[in-house]
């Protein structure tokens, strides 16, 4: 009787509208969504109750009906959020829908940025925020997350700042010159975004400038721990003391974890949310 509960688990956060993280409900969500126990998730509940019944087969053919919808807010993704929160290990994000994947990186990154190595070597980094997750993937975000790229020389490009002298047409634009950092990111909010829009086949996003990028955008912040240091516009490197090159985190197994893990700040702190796991690794 697993998946009953389960069920139950799931229509109860449906009929609240409980927060799912990553995703606000807008103005219209409780009218199209009536929060209703409709026949085709009735007639789920029901086979679920009998012991003869094969419940995969069972949450197969519903997620894979006309009949399901898979909006933000719909019925089926509280479900599917529940059944990985329970059978983390089978894979029950195959049911996301393809204009909803989200691909994620870790590793090498770089940053063209007028922070001051003092700042982020102890800071760290970050930038503008948002509780809901579509903003970031935007090939334009317009300063919603912190963009990084995975090749030095386009992060380079953003490491001056161009200040042009207004009414003084004959003058020359002042530069003002920053820093590239290289970075070796290991938090869990890194969304490639790139292999975003080509996981959602969204080819009229993956314009050669948005290939170019080769934007990495980081849902909430850079930690010191990460930055391995910076060069300065005359290529002169800069050690960070900080660095911890044997740190790693542990991500969680499902994406609706993986949210809940970037986005619990902005969802405040629940003791069901899984947390992610700081360990050491050794140096090879």
């Amino acid at each position: 009787m697993k998946y009953s509960q389960i069920f139950k688990k799931a229509f109860e956060n449906y009929t609240k509208m409980a927060i799912r993280p990553g995703y606000t409900a807008g103005r219209f969500a409780s009218i199209r969504h009536g929060k209703k126990m409709y026949p085709h998730i009735k007639n789920l509940q029901d086979k679920l109750s009998n012991p003869q019944s094969n419940p995969k087969q069972l949450l197969d053919d519903y997620f894979k009906s006309d009949d399901t919808k898979l909006n933000n807010h719909s019925f089926a993704m509280y479900l599917i959020d529940a059944l990985e929160a329970h059978d983390p290990k089978e894979n029950w994000g195959k049911y996301y829908p393809q204009g909803k994947k989200v691909v994620f990186y870790s590793g090498k990154l770089y940053l063209g940025t007028m922070q001051s190595p003092e700042d982020a070597f102890t800071n760290g980094m970050s930038a503008n925020s948002t509780p809901t997750l579509e903003p970031y993937i935007s090939g334009t975000s317009k300063g919603t997350g912190l963009s990084t790229s995975k090749s030095k020389q386009v992060a380079e490009s953003d490491s001056q700042e161009i200040i042009p002298m207004i009414g003084m047409p004959l003058e020359e634009p002042m530069v003002k010159n920053g820093y590239t950092y290289k970075i070796n990111y290991r938090g869990s909010g890194g969304v490639d975004i790139v292999g975003t829009h080509k996981a959602r086949s969204n080819s009229r996003v993956l314009s050669t400038a948005c290939k170019f990028k080769q934007e990495v955008n980081i849902i909430g912040k850079v930690e010191a721990r990460d930055i391995v240091g910076c060069w300065d516009h005359k290529g002169e490197w800069m050690a960070n003391p900080n660095y911890q090159p044997n740190f790693a985190i542990k991500q969680p197994e499902t994406f609706s974890a993986r949210r809940a893990l970037i986005f619990i700040d902005a969802v405040g702190k629940d003791k069901d949310l899984p947390k992610s796991k700081e360990i050491e690794m050794q140096s090879l």
